[in-house]
Parts: C-alpha cells; sequence; structure tokens
C-alpha cells in the first residue's frame, strides 16, 4: 500500500467536517427548506422508476 492509500482511509473513524457559521446556516438551511426539484431531475426519475420496473 502506497503512502497516498494509507492517508486516504480514515480506519473506520468518524469523519469531521468544519464549516464556518455561514456555511453552517447554509447547509441548515438547505435540510431544512430544500429546493424544489428541477424539471430535468423529475424527469430522470420518472425514467428511472419506469426502466427499474420493466
Amino acid at each position: 500500500m502506497s503512502e497516498n492509500d494509507k492517508s486516504s482511509k480514515n480506519n473506520g473513524a468518524p469523519e469531521i467536517l468544519r464549516l464556518s457559521p455561514t456555511d453552517a446556516t447554509a447547509f441548515a438551511q438547505a435540510l431544512l427548506s430544500p429546493p424544489e426539484p428541477s424539471p430535468r431531475l423529475v424527469e430522470a426519475v420518472r425514467r428511472y422508476l419506469k426502466w427499474k420496473r420493466s
């Protein structure tokens, strides 16, 4: 295993992401009030569900 491979593994330890107050507020707002899905996303989900049923 290379040094790069060793440094990219966290051995199952939880990863902590530190956000600035501004970023934390934006993250919380996105979770509490997510934007409406775009028409392209809605269509992609429709196609996926149709494919999955077939």
